[in-house]
């Protein structure tokens, strides 16, 4: 009998070993694994900003800007190119991804989209209308004025911004390779990128 007694004890005594191990080991084991989940959680990126690109608006009499948008840095890049060749695929550094190319009359319908534009002629800081714009481009094509023009669209830009439904009616209206997918998360970054503009290969 004793020895039955001495068995089970042994038997039971083993068992309890066991089963702290056990438990005590896998308490263990989900704690690693929850430190290690919350690692990754902090380390996955929720979103990826858009890539950036340059784009080539081409002009009305073969004058051409292109816009290098950086969204990751939301700095905004617009660069005279007074040489143009349809082979160039870059210029000074900055890669040409898309192309624009817009007359004064649809030129006119983007610029009455964001509101008109301030512009200071004369000593006065007065709204000109797309259709007021794009006929005095028409009669100054010099690149002081160009700037001038390209510089109230983007204070515009930056205050305003450039939505969804902006995108769609200009790439309808222009001869472009840009389609509608590709920009589609750009309005997010239009202000900010706008309101940080920098100026290339100007004369003023």
């Amino acid at each position: 009998m004793k020895k039955y007694i001495k068995t089970a004890i042994i038997i039971f005594l083993c068992g309890a070993v066991f089963f702290v191990s056990a438990f005590l080991y896998l308490n263990f084991s989900l704690k690693e694994s929850k430190i290690k989940t919350d690692n990754t959680e902090k380390n996955i990126p929720y979103f990826d900003y858009p890539q950036n690109c340059g784009i080539l608006l081409c002009l009305p009499d073969e004058k051409k800007v292109m816009f290098y948008l950086d969204f990751e840095q939301e700095i905004s890049y617009i660069i005279n190119i007074d040489n143009y060749y349809d082979n160039l695929d870059s210029y000074v550094g900055y890669p040409i991804d898309y192309k624009i190319s817009a007359d004064y009359y649809t030129l006119s319908l983007v610029f009455d989209r964001v509101g008109g534009i301030d512009m200071e002629i004369d000593e006065n800081v007065l709204r000109y209308t797309g259709i007021q714009v794009c006929d005095m481009l028409a009669l100054n094509d010099s690149s002081e004025f160009r700037l001038k023009v390209i510089s109230a669209f983007c204070e515009r830009l930056a205050k305003r911004g450039f939505s969804a439904e902006d995108f769609k009616y200009l790439i309808s209206r222009c001869d472009t390779d840009l389609k509608m997918p590709i920009c589609l998360y750009w309005q997010d970054y239009v202000k900010s990128m706008f309101e940080n503009t920098v100026f290339v290969n100007w004369e003023t």
